[in-house]
């Protein structure tokens, strides 16, 4: 069902967007389907940060430009990985995928597509491009390289932000410092995205509580298979299963062949989460020799809790996805907030995409991208006459792998 609300408040935003362009229109430019509005406020903030510890701010830009080398050449084998599973490997993952804004508060994945709500992508984008145009501008700045204007602008109701140093004093500057300048917006968006992680651990553990143990098969001719056990068990004969310690120590006071009461959490046709009651007879564990063990079994397979879960995923993405969540519960007295504790962790779960992979792909080896302008610099230090037709090859190649990531993987 859609929410009248949230959508409501995405017409409000982009008709509040149209009312300032209209009044400010005699001072922004289009440059096709993007308005720019630049301006100079900003620039003596910018320059009294970036003139304050010079040493520092050089130590951040070297680790900059090791830090985004790295992830350059991560990037491209991720891209050939990703071409090479799709063509090699039977029901390989799904390839890249447009990045797109939902009206919904929901995410919605399709062949291509990953729409994320709107307002987890809109925030996620402002923080992002302020974080990476402001630390070139801070680079700038340490370099002094001069600052012509800075500014914001739109992409249809994507907001932008730019900074614009001096090119030409850039690159008579020599290249650490263009590396350090080209590297600064990247490694920026890398910081935020381990800052994240960083706060999402932590709120793990202070809002939530293990909630039930999950399992991913079963074993033919036992109970479990035999009444459809579907879901999180959440209760056995009246007593709370939270965790795989739960469980184990429930089944050490049952008998094989007694009859028992399994509760289990799971989510109906529209996908709200529903309580199930299963009733089923025991059997007895067999050990791996063959022999009876005198314990009881249900049959089931690669039993897992919200343990299991934490050491895969980072934190934040357990309350995105409805599937990571149903393993865990609000700690009592938090149930009222329930609503703005999600969209919190949920905005830190997209804050944490969309840094580290605009970041990545920022740093791919194509011009005019941030990470294809470094790639020109060491190349042409290696070979001054063809450097620049090696960049331009290594940026076709590499495109040629964004296109083939994005179509082979829903092709095959």
């Amino acid at each position: 069902m859609v929410d009248l609300l949230y959508v409501g408040s995405v017409v409000v935003f982009i008709i509040a967007l149209a009312v300032i362009v209209l009044i400010d229109r005699k001072n922004i430019t289009r440059e096709s389907i993007i308005i720019l509005r630049k301006t100079q406020r900003g620039k003596n903030l910018l320059f009294k940060i970036g003139s304050k510890f010079p040493r520092g701010w050089k130590f951040l830009g070297m680790l900059g430009v090791f830090v985004t080398f790295v992830a350059s050449v991560f990037g491209v084998y991720f891209l050939l990985n990703v071409v090479v599973t799709a063509i090699v490997v039977e029901e390989a993952v799904g390839g890249l995928s447009f990045v797109l804004p939902s009206p919904t508060p929901d995410v919605v994945i399709l062949p291509g597509v990953f729409a994320i709500p709107f307002w987890h992508l809109i925030i996620s984008l402002g923080l992002l491009i302020v974080v990476h145009e402001g630390s070139h501008g801070l680079m700038a700045i340490r370099e002094k390289v001069p600052i012509k204007s800075l500014g914001w602008g739109l992409l249809l109701v994507i907001p932008l932000a730019f900074v614009e140093p001096n090119e030409k004093i850039l690159q008579k500057r020599g290249n650490w410092p263009q590396l350090r300048v080209f590297a600064a917006g990247s490694f920026a968006n890398f910081i935020v995205a381990g800052v994240v992680l960083l706060i999402s651990f932590p709120l793990l553990s202070g809002l939530f509580t293990a909630s039930g143990v999950g399992f991913v098969g079963y074993d033919e001719g036992f109970p479990a298979k035999e009444v459809n056990l579907t879901g999180l068990i959440v209760k056995i004969n009246g007593q709370d299963v939270m965790n795989r310690d739960d469980l184990q120590s429930v089944m050490e006071s049952i008998s094989p062949n007694q009859t028992i009461e399994i509760i289990t959490k799971d989510y109906d046709e529209e996908r709200k989460v529903v309580f199930r009651t299963y009733n089923l007879t025991t059997a007895e564990r067999i050990d791996d020799e063959g022999k009876p063990t005198g314990k009881a079994y249900i049959g089931i397979r690669g039993v897992l809790d919200g343990n299991d879960i934490s050491r895969f995923v980072f934190p934040a993405a357990f309350f995105a996805n409805p599937d990571f969540r149903m393993f865990f519960s609000l700690n009592e007295g938090l149930e009222a907030y329930s609503s703005v504790i999600f969209f919190f962790l949920s905005l830190l779960t997209f804050l944490f995409i969309i840094n580290f992979g605009v970041g990545l792909v920022n740093m791919l080896p194509i011009k005019p991208l941030d990470g294809g302008r470094m790639w020109e610099i060491v190349f042409k230090r290696l070979s001054p006459e063809r450097g620049g037709d090696i960049t331009k090859t290594v940026s076709l190649i590499t495109l040629f792998l964004i296109i083939a990531a994005f179509i082979v993987p829903n092709l095959i």
